[in-house]
């Protein structure tokens, strides 16, 4: 499954016309600034493809945890020289073990290939308090339906029993939300780039939008966003 996501690929040769530079350099800033950052997209919208070509401007002082349902991503044939580990789920041991296990094993960085579960995803919301960074794809097709399917695992899985605070709680989680898309003719494209802001139990601010065969810058980061990227980098 996946073999084609073996080849290395990088950002340059994935976002690609008017205005993809200008795209790639806040992807660079984002990540390298520490920011937590959801991919999401149909099948075979790229999403795992992006997510490994953004590996390469993860702090190279973070120490990167992986946790896949199969093994796609291959992380350490292409960074053999940072400390990886990634974990495959099995029938007797799931994610939520996996995940949790990672915080014995001093990881600054966590990955998910696929949340594909409400346990998964409450205990990424449970460790993104304590995680430096995270990275994950998700079939989410807006950043409603984002927030949404992980403030439900949160009250799902009893991790919180008022709607209210599971979606704050959330929203606080997330930085970034970056959509990909794959149009009929199979062109693969960044559809929106959201900062999703924290106030008033979360929301989305765009920031790209793919319109008309080109990216489009509709608004800049918030402040505080800013601000932590600075504080990091």
């Amino acid at each position: 499954r996946k073999f084609d996501s073996t080849e290395e690929k990088k950002p340059e040769d994935l976002i690609v016309g008017e205005g993809a530079e200008e795209v790639i350099r806040a992807l660079r800033y984002f990540v390298s600034g520490g920011l937590h950052v959801a991919i999401t997209g149909a099948q075979g919208s790229g999403k795992t493809t992006l997510l490994k070509a953004m590996v390469r401007y993860i702090s190279p002082k973070y120490n990167l945890r992986i946790e896949e349902t199969v093994f796609e991503l291959w992380m350490r044939k292409e960074f053999p020289y940072r400390n990886i580990l990634t974990f495959r789920e099995t029938e007797s041991v799931d994610a939520t073990e996996g995940l949790d296990a990672f915080r014995k094993t001093d990881g600054n960085c966590l990955m998910m290939g696929e949340v594909g579960s409400i346990q998964a995803a409450a205990l990424m919301i449970e460790l993104s308090q304590v995680s430096e960074q995270q990275l994950f794809t998700h079939h989410a097709m807006t950043t409603e339906k984002l927030l949404g399917y992980f403030k439900n695992a949160l009250l799902r899985t009893g991790t919180y029993s008022d709607e209210r605070m599971a979606r704050e709680q959330v929203a606080e989680a997330f930085d970034i939300h970056v959509l990909c898309e794959k149009d009929l003719s199979g062109k693969r494209f960044i559809k929106e780039i959201t900062e999703i802001v924290s106030e008033g139990g979360g929301h989305g601010r765009i920031l790209f939008r793919y319109r008309d065969g080109k990216y489009v810058k509709e608004g800049n980061p918030t402040k505080e966003v800013m601000e932590r990227m600075a504080t990091r980098l």
